[in-house]
């Protein structure tokens, strides 16, 4: 397992890690039954992110006009160490400052998937206003 740190933007005093595991058929016979050879070993990449209002480019914190369409903010994830295809990635949301004073809207998705990272995609709609998200991601592949 390789670990390595960054630092939070939401948490600036708290370190995140991320974690790099690497899985073959010897440690782990099951997957020589899921998987044909050419996609083993298994790598699977996870960190948390977390971007807000302190972040360039953040519009998530001021409220649409009624009939506006919904406001979207990407976030560019590299991996470490590219994967020979484009992996599944998965994310959940960990955390968030939403404005009480309005319906709390948002969603999280990914876009872009390549063997070198992926882009998530942050997007709130009408009158909610978004200071800041936390996020986990996985990705996994050959």
């Amino acid at each position: 397992m390789n670990v390595g740190s960054a630092r939070s933007e939401c948490h600036p005093n708290r370190s995140l890690t991320v974690q790099s595991f690497h899985t073959t058929e010897k440690q782990n016979p099951v997957f020589s039954d899921l998987m044909s050879d050419p996609f083993l070993p298994l790598n699977v990449i996870s960190a948390s992110v977390c971007v807000g209002s302190e972040t360039d480019g953040w519009n998530l914190d001021q409220a649409a006009a009624e009939g506006d369409p919904e406001r979207v903010f990407l976030v560019d994830v590299f991996f470490e160490t590219p994967f020979l295809a484009p992996p599944v990635v998965h994310l959940g949301v960990t955390g968030f400052d939403i404005d009480q004073c309005s319906s709390s809207r948002l969603g999280i998705s990914t876009i872009a998937i390549s063997k070198t990272g992926f882009q998530a995609q942050l997007r709130t709609w009408r009158s909610s206003r978004v200071y800041s998200v936390e996020f986990q991601w996985m990705a996994i592949g050959s």
